[in-house]
């Protein structure tokens, strides 16, 4: 694991600072819609029963993102029951081995994720990284990789109070 935090962290040097100052949702699925406005949003997307904790359902469908298969999950809260959180998992913990499906996939995304948002960001947790946006929202990334091959990548987008 220390080896994929290194890798991100030489890669953040000389990195841009973050372009957006606010995220507002992704994919299409904006933070405040409802679980039937959410739902209308793709034709190839299903709600489902989800366990995340405070969701009350989610929207998910599969994707391709920057070549690499994702499952995108738009959460409905279970409190306000509108869109709060949405979720694009890259899932190789089935991965073949040798195959360094997860690391790659680390690299890759890592190397989107810091691009768009800059390395003004915290790191409670070695893997982890948080960035909250001046004027609301909070993008997370987290690459798990517990080999070259398994693991998961993580990105959400997190509805939240300007700073």
């Amino acid at each position: 694991m220390r080896i994929y935090a290194l890798i991100v962290a030489i890669f953040l040097i000389g990195t841009a600072q973050a372009s957006e100052s606010t995220i507002v949702g992704f994919a299409g699925y904006e933070f405040g819609m409802t679980l039937d406005q959410a739902n209308s949003v793709r034709s190839n997307d299903k709600v489902t029963d989800c366990t995340y904790v405070n969701a009350f359902k989610c929207i998910e469908y599969e994707t391709n993102i920057y070549g690499e298969a994702a499952r995108v999950i738009a959460q409905v809260g279970k409190a306000s029951k509108k869109i709060d959180k949405v979720v694009v998992n890259f899932n190789y913990l089935s991965a073949a081995a040798k195959s360094k499906a997860c690391l790659s996939t680390h690299k890759k995304i890592s190397a989107r994720v810091f691009e768009k948002y800059g390395k003004n960001f915290q790191s409670p947790v070695q893997g982890i990284y948080d960035w909250y946006l001046p004027d609301g929202g909070r993008v997370t990334y987290s690459g798990m990789c517990v080999t070259d091959d398994q693991g998961i990548v993580i990105v959400s987008y997190t509805q939240s109070e300007g700073l």
